[in-house]
Order: structure tokens, then C-alpha cells, then sequence
């Protein structure tokens, strides 16, 4: 097959869950390229810790500002007594502009549609298997579609091929349902939690007995795709998405971070080994462990983990690792930085950031000449580059400073915190 990665210059994007703020930002730090978050009311994980507008607001503020997308889950089924509540909890949050929704109704399909100039994604609870279904989502109004993380590599290949005016977004890793997903009415049953409702009080991870058979009978492994990421570039997928809103940073961290390292190498000609692949799976079963991992990419598969999972204990230094890297540092947003310092002028920095230009000029007086003291490159730069604690960090492309000037240390402080607390999202 052609590799289909070769005929565009566009890379996969690495799409991470959040159920908290905190775990948006160790998303960010880990190499995530997007993050779907739900809130209080729509977005079928009742019990994640998202549960605020603030947060997502405060989600999407940061997301934004490094240059990363937010996606809205809204994958409830809606009731009609619902729609007023809808708009009161979308009306801030649609003014940051989230870069889609992920929808599982056709009429809030429609509905948002009508009212929102927001992209529309439809969630893996639409249980979407065939072809058909795609092209009709894509005649519907949709974006992107999320396949049901219940098909093999090549009923995917079969999607893509013929789909091409809608982007193809697939899951790679995280919970499996032993239904297909949304669809279990056990948990409704047995407790009167319905699980589209995002309340599934997981009864399939209970042991019972069958014949002569007693154990997890029900219980499925995790989902992981670690050996498959350059399949699913090479059939044309657009998006890998990483399940686990109600999951912890931890592994928010640890997954995203694996499955960049993944994606980073194979875009980069870089050969990964069966023994990096191990590695691999070590951290991933560290962060989180269901008693191995299996997906339904090829047929056949022990899906099931039956017995009772053996205890194993943590280990200290990969749990470390990750919290060193991606939790308890943040990631800096790099500005390429070219500055102007000429003789009866103001000072001047142009700040380059995704491509887009932004001019700070100093309000003071303009340079003068020195009297005492030169203000000199390195001079000019100790005091520059002091960005700190802030979330920037600055790559100097250019500085031109004439001779025989002086610039006022303050003044140079006064423009770098300009600077440093611009939103540039």
C-alpha cells in the first residue's frame, strides 16, 4: 500500500485526555498536541475532576497559549429539558473559540451547528464501524469522525480509503469496553447509573462465575497501540487519541510522553527496536495497569484479563522520571526575539511567534549617548534574557545595538515584562 503519510506534509496529531487543569498542563509538558476535557453537565465522565466552567475556560486559556487545541466534549445524549442549561454553560466558554466539539447526538449535532461556527467531531459514542456511516457524518456537517475503538487495522484502511474529505480520528490507547462503547445498559441494571450519562459504575470489572469458572470474565485489558502508531500514519489517520479522562497526571504524563517519543521517531526516519517497544510498554503498564494490554487491531486477541491481577509494586524510578520531566517542570514556549537599538530612536523588540509578528516598543525617551558606561551585547542580554519562572523562554535571531549608547537597565526590564505577560494566544 502507498504510504499515504508521504503525500502530505501535515503530521499526526496526539490528542491527550484531561479530567482536571492539572492535567491539561502536564499534557501540554509531555508533547500533546490537542486535550479533550468535558465539564459538569454533557460530557459523559461524571465522576472526572473537571467539573467547572472555570477550568475549561482556564484549559482552553492555556492551551491556546501554547499553541495547542481544546476540544468540548459534549457526548451525552441530550434531554429536551436540557438545551437551556447547554446554553448557559456554553456561553462563555464558545467566546474562547475551543476548537471543536465532540458530539454524540445528531439533533445537538444540529443544534450546535446552527449557532456556533465551532467544528464538529463526532465521539467514539456514536459507535461509528463502516464506511457509510463516515461519508454520511461527512454530509451532516462534520469535521472529523471518531471510529469505534472496536475495529482491526484493516477495516480503518478500508475508512480512510474511502473517505478522504473528512478527517479520520482513532483511539490508540486506554480503556476498552466490553460492550461496544456507551452501549452497555449493565450498569443502568444493576444500579440505575447509566454510563452514557457518564456514571458507568464499571460492572464489568466485577468478578462472577460461570459453569465452573469464577474470575474477571468481563474485565477487558487496556488498550495499546505502541507497535501500530506507523500503521496508522501510513493508512492516513489524522488523529491518535489517548483515553483516560478520569485517569491521573501520572499518566496523562506517561502516555502522552511515550506515544511523542513514538511519533517524533518515526517522522524522523529513527529505527525502534522490539527492546524500545518493551521499554515502552514498561512505563505504560507502570502509570497503569489492567493486567496487560490488547486491542482489536488484528482478530483474536486475549482481550479478557480473567484472573485476579497479581500486586506489584511501583517502581519508584520511572513514576519519578515522569513526575521530574513533565509534572513538576513546565514546558517553555520559545520566542525567536530581534531587537533594535539605535542612537535617538526607542527601543525596539519584534517578537516572531507561530509566524506572526508583534512589535514592543519602549515608551521611554529615545537612546542617548553614553556618558559613562557603553550598553553593549552582552550587557543587553544579561538583563534580557532573565525570563525566569515565566512560561517563555527567548531565542535572540538578532540584535543590533550601535556603539557609544547607553539604555537604562530598568528600561530593559520594563520591555522583557511587556513582553512576558502578553497573551500571545
Amino acid at each position: 500500500m502507498k504510504d499515504l503519510k508521504m503525500e502530505s506534509n501535515k503530521k499526526i496529531e496526539l490528542l491527550a485526555p484531561a479530567g482536571s487543569f492539572e492535567s491539561v498542563r502536564v499534557a501540554i509538558n509531555a508533547g500533546a498536541d490537542s486535550v479533550y476535557m468535558g465539564g459538569k453537565y454533557f460530557g459523559a465522565r461524571a465522576f472526572a475532576k473537571s467539573v467547572e466552567e472555570d477550568c475549561i475556560i482556564d484549559s482552553i486559556k492555556l492551551c491556546h497559549k501554547y499553541g495547542k487545541r481544546f476540544y468540548l466534549t459534549l457526548n451525552n445524549l441530550i434531554k429536551d429539558s436540557e438545551y437551556k442549561i447547554l446554553d448557559e454553560y456554553l456561553c462563555d466558554i464558545v467566546k474562547l473559540n475551543p476548537d471543536g466539539f465532540i458530539v454524540a447526538d445528531f439533533g445537538l449535532a444540529t443544534y450546535l451547528k446552527e449557532r456556533y461556527d465551532i467544528p464538529l467531531h463526532s465521539s467514539t459514542q456514536m459507535n461509528i464501524t463502516t464506511s457509510i456511516a463516515v461519508k454520511n457524518l461527512c454530509r451532516l456537517g462534520f469535521k472529523k469522525v471518531i471510529l469505534s475503538r472496536e475495529l482491526t487495522l484493516a477495516e480503518i484502511k478500508k475508512i480512510r480509503l474511502e473517505n478522504k474529505d473528512v478527517e479520520i480520528e482513532c483511539f490508540i490507547h486506554g480503556s476498552m469496553c466490553y460492550s461496544y462503547s456507551g452501549c452497555c445498559l449493565m450498569s443502568s441494571f444493576l444500579g440505575g447509573n447509566s454510563g452514557n450519562r457518564g456514571r458507568c459504575k464499571g460492572a464489568c470489572r466485577l468478578s462472577y462465575s460461570y459453569k465452573e469458572k469464577t474470575g474477571y470474565l468481563l474485565s477487558m485489558k487496556d488498550m495499546c497501540s505502541v507497535r501500530f502508531i506507523k500503521d496508522l500514519i501510513n493508512i492516513g489517520i489524522d488523529t491518535i487519541k489517548i483515553e483516560g479522562r478520569m485517569r491521573s497526571s501520572i499518566y496523562v504524563a506517561g502516555a502522552v510522553s511515550i506515544y511523542r517519543e513514538i511519533i517524533d521517531k518515526i517522522y524522523n526516519d529513527i529505527l525502534i527496536s522490539d527492546n524500545e517497544y518493551e521499554r515502552y510498554e514498561k512505563v505504560l503498564l507502570e502509570v497503569y495497569d489492567k493486567g496487560g494490554f490488547t486491542n482489536y487491531y488484528f482478530e483474536n486477541n486475549n482481550m479478557v484479563q480473567i484472573d485476579e491481577r497479581k500486586k506489584r509494586y511501583p517502581n519508584r524510578g520511572i513514576i519519578n522520571d515522569i513526575k521530574e520531566k513533565f509534572i513538576n517542570k513546565n514546558k517553555k514556549i520559545i520566542l525567536d526575539i530581534y531587537v533594535s537599538a539605535k542612537l535617538n530612536n526607542r527601543l525596539a523588540i519584534d517578537v516572531i511567534y507561530k509566524n506572526k509578528k508583534y512589535e514592543f516598543i519602549s515608551t521611554a525617551k529615545p537612546i542617548s549617548k553614553s556618558i559613562n558606561k557603553d550598553t553593549t551585547n552582552t550587557e543587553f542580554l544579561k538583563h534580557l534574557l532573565k525570563t525566569g519562572e515565566t512560561d517563555y523562554v527567548f531565542n535572540v535571531k538578532e540584535i543590533h545595538i550601535d556603539k557609544n549608547i547607553f539604555i537604562p537597565i530598568s528600561e530593559i526590564n520594563r520591555l522583557r515584562r511587556r513582553i512576558t505577560d502578553y497573551d500571545f494566544s
